[in-house]
């Protein structure tokens, strides 16, 4: 006789089966807290990359505002998701806003 149970939360999944031993029991947790992190900066890294292909062209305050623009929209999408697939895109969507400012405001600061 197998008894399974599941626990769902938004960030972790976490299954435990009693076989016919009940001494034995399995847990397995499946940790999703770690890719959730990590994509920010991946975000952040592309955002970068995309401030040293199109910075000099568009002009830092543009690059500034373009920034704080894109992080405003990934915050709305964070603030209304309501599934963790949603929840990743406005992680990524925010960090590539941060990853615009983080490369272009130091840049503009020492030019002034």
């Amino acid at each position: 006789m197998n008894l399974e149970s599941n626990s769902v939360t938004p960030m972790r999944i976490c299954r435990a089966s009693v076989s016919e031993n009940p001494s034995r029991i399995q847990i397995n947790v499946i940790n999703r807290e770690g890719p959730v992190t990590s994509i920010y900066d991946i975000g952040c890294a592309v955002g970068c990359l995309i401030a040293f292909v199109f910075g000099h062209r568009i002009g830092r305050k543009r690059m500034i505002m373009a920034g704080g623009t894109i992080m405003i929209i990934g915050t709305i999408i964070l603030g209304s998701s309501y599934s963790t697939a949603q929840f990743l895109v406005g992680r990524i969507v925010t960090g590539l806003g941060n990853g615009i400012n983080s490369s272009t405001v130091p840049t503009y600061q020492s030019g002034m």
